[in-house]
């Protein structure tokens, strides 16, 4: 399957499934992926929250060009983080691109 991009009509009930209204404002829609993975921009921090048609939030393992599973809570700190983030990758599923 590919993982190709597409450009689609704003798509915020993903993020507004798990975080509070006031957070939701934090976050810019930035497209989705025909995989029905909707990525979202920390509009201070520059760093995503990626939200799959599941509701999992997932994060882009560049190691082996995968999307892994991560828990909210955690994809969430890694979305507000200044800092480069730091998750156990290995400790995460992988899930299809």
């Amino acid at each position: 399957m590919s993982m190709g991009f597409m450009v689609d009509e704003q798509n915020r009930k993903p993020l507004e499934t798990i975080l509070p209204p006031e957070k939701c404002a934090d976050f810019m829609w930035m497209g989705g992926y025909m995989n029905g993975i909707q990525m979202y921009k920390n509009i201070n921090t520059g760093r995503y929250l990626n939200i799959n048609s599941d509701g999992q939030c997932v994060i882009y393992n560049a190691l082996n060009s995968h999307f892994v599973a991560v828990e909210s809570a955690e994809a969430i700190r890694i979305a507000y983080s200044r800092s480069h983030p730091t998750t156990n990758i290995a400790a995460t599923k992988n899930v299809r691109r």
